[in-house]
């Protein structure tokens, strides 16, 4: 990509002589274009549109554009070059004769264009440079088209004319004007109420809308060239357009009609069949300058040629227009796809338009030529905007005659209106005051009624909650019982486990009671034997005196071992009878313990004396 003040390459190919400074390229705007790169403000435009795809060959003599559509278009580089040097030559012509180093503007609202530029915009050099490029630079293009035109630039007059305001047919009908950007819309209803204020016609024209809209989209801040333009093309290519007005112009769209029928009689019997008639199939471009069926580029170009050519060079146009692109047209399926393609931008070779144009208008036969009924062209005078005429003057008297009626009559039924609307009004507001007491009365006694019915219902759901409550309270009492019941029971179970625990743990401290008891009595027992068997021994050896205890002490130990035996038993049977009521007192048991302790008291009392008796004679052993 390799982009510039005013336009971006996609595509390009260098020509290898001289210097390789030449380039060729596609520009994003589909142009086949040649620039300098040591100059580039200055371009040359190969083909203006649908552009695809360029080559050059090996040798760089010849440089061949691909279109969109299949098309192959060839051309010598050297003669190309030659047309880019002198457009560059004549445009420094142009630009040396200014003083400022930046483009004065086309005119400005003081004067005119000066005469040593008139002279060098001479027609027919601008023609020649025409023939030779096809169109004019882009940067002194509206300037050309001034000289051409040979606009006066009256800025007196046309700021009258501004002071005279809009028409009122003009700002009801600019309501519906569908233009998205707000100043081009503003410039457009400016435009088009001084051109109504200078020519009253203009004013009911629905279509000057459309042919004054792309003047303005290409010099938006430029009111009074556009103004002096639509009005050029009013008195000089449009003269015919109202005759009938506000019918189609049928002379004007007949001339168009006559030469297509010379021209081509198979696509006028097409559009016979279709029921389409010349309004349908040229107004269409007449009334919108081409603007709807040209790409921007293409339009400018176009107008580059009207501007050249005579004032009925429209005419050839529109036919060429169809005559191109007639295996299209033939090819639509019904009316409505045609009458389309009169609104639509369609692809189309704008140099081939204008040739064709040119070859049909320069072949025409004098009995269907459109010079026989329109004039030559005449500029607008310096100083003044001359009248208009060639349109139904009566109509358009009738016309405002009427819409003057209408507006009084408007203004009078406004005023009854405005009458019935106050009478109204205070109707209905007495209305008003005696629906508003109606109503506050039927719902006061509405409000009653509902207040009623929600208090009777209150009334019940309290007398049906109280029966619930009573039922509720006796479930209750019923459940509290049972409940009581069911403590109680298990308060009793509760003091039955424990006394059973009682009984547990007591049964447990009298068995532990009575196993201390008996190991108490088996020690008691032992103990006894122990002290038996001690006093046995005392006694044998006391008694025998140096002899065998055996023998000494035979007796009293027999007597001993019997009342030990007995001993022995009566523990035995103490043991079984406390086995055998275990919770009788212990106070049952106390003689049978008072004769153990005396015999245990009587068994100490003898082994004393055994031991005593023992000690006593060794001590008197022991003196002898």
């Amino acid at each position: 990509m390799y982009r510039l003040t005013d336009f971006t390459l996609h595509q390009m190919a260098f020509l290898s002589q001289p210097k390789e400074r030449i380039v060729f390229g596609i520009t994003t705007r589909n142009q086949a274009v040649m620039l300098d790169l040591a100059n580039t403000d200055h371009k040359l435009i190969v083909q203006r549109s649908n552009a695809r795809s360029l080559s050059l060959s090996r040798d760089g003599k010849l440089l061949s554009v691909t279109s969109r559509c299949g098309e192959v278009n060839v051309w010598s580089t050297c003669r190309i070059f030659n047309a880019l040097q002198a457009q560059t030559r004549c445009l420094s012509q142009v630009k040396s004769t200014f003083k400022q180093p930046n483009p004065l503007p086309p005119c400005s609202v003081g004067g005119g264009v000066s005469k040593e530029l008139r002279d060098l915009l001479n027609p027919q050099r601008l023609k020649t440079m025409l023939k030779e490029y096809g169109c004019y630079p882009e940067k002194y293009r509206y300037l050309i088209w001034t000289s051409l035109l040979d606009l006066p630039c009256n800025g007196p007059q046309f700021q009258e004319l501004i002071k005279l305001g809009a028409p009122l047919l003009v700002r009801n009908r600019a309501k519906k004007l569908k233009i998205r950007n707000d100043h081009q819309r503003r410039v457009v209803i400016k435009i088009w109420s001084c051109l109504a204020q200078w020519c009253k016609v203009l004013a009911h024209a629905d279509f000057m809308p459309h042919l004054i809209f792309p003047f303005v989209k290409r010099m938006p801040k430029n009111s009074l060239v556009c103004f002096e333009l639509i009005a050029t093309l009013v008195l000089n290519h449009f003269q015919l357009c109202f005759e009938f007005h506000p019918l189609p112009p049928s002379n004007y769209l007949a001339m168009c009609e006559n030469i297509l029928q010379h021209c081509d009689e198979q696509l006028c019997k097409f559009y016979k069949s279709q029921e389409m008639l010349p309004k349908d199939f040229a107004w269409p471009l007449l009334s919108t300058a081409f603007s709807e069926v040209l790409e921007e580029e293409q339009w400018l170009s176009l107008w580059d040629n009207i501007f050249s050519e005579p004032p009925w060079f429209p005419v050839f146009l529109v036919v060429a227009y169809n005559l191109i692109n007639r295996e299209i047209i033939v090819r639509l399926p019904d009316k409505r796809s045609v009458l389309f393609f009169f609104h639509d931008q369609n692809p189309v070779d704008i140099s081939k338009l204008l040739s064709k144009a040119r070859k049909l208008m320069s072949k025409c036969a004098l009995a269907l030529h459109p010079q026989r009924f329109m004039t030559h062209f005449s500029p607008i005078p310096k100083g003044v905007y001359p009248k208009f005429l060639k349109y139904p003057s009566e109509w358009i008297d009738e016309q405002e005659y009427q819409a003057v009626s209408l507006i009084k009559h408007n203004q009078e039924i406004d005023a009854r209106i405005r009458h019935l609307e106050l009478e109204e009004v205070k109707i209905m507001e007495r209305l008003e005051t005696g629906l508003k007491q109606e109503e506050h009365a039927r719902r006061l006694k509405e409000m009653e009624r509902v207040y009623q019915d929600t208090i009777h219902r209150e009334e019940e759901r309290i007398t049906c909650q109280r029966k619930m409550l009573l039922t509720y309270q006796m479930e209750v009492r019923r459940r509290k019982s049972e409940v009581i019941t069911k403590l109680q029971e298990s308060e009793q179970r509760r003091k039955i486990l424990e006394m059973e625990k009682d009984m547990d743990l007591l049964m447990h401290s009298i068995e532990r009671e009575r196993r201390r008891h008996n190991q108490e009595m088996q020690l008691a027992e032992d103990e006894i034997r122990n002290q038996e068997m001690e006093l046995l021994a005392q006694r044998y050896y006391s008694d025998t005196e140096g002899a065998p205890l055996a023998q000494k002490y035979y007796d009293k130990i027999q007597k001993l071992c019997y009342q030990r035996d007995q001993l022995q038993k009566n523990l035995r049977d103490m043991t079984m009878e406390q086995l055998r009521t275990p919770a009788t007192s212990s106070v049952q048991f106390s003689p049978q313990l008072v004769d153990i302790e005396n015999s245990i008291f009587e068994i100490q009392r003898e082994f004393t004396e055994i031991i005593t008796t023992d000690k006593t004679l060794e001590y008197r052993r022991n003196l002898t």
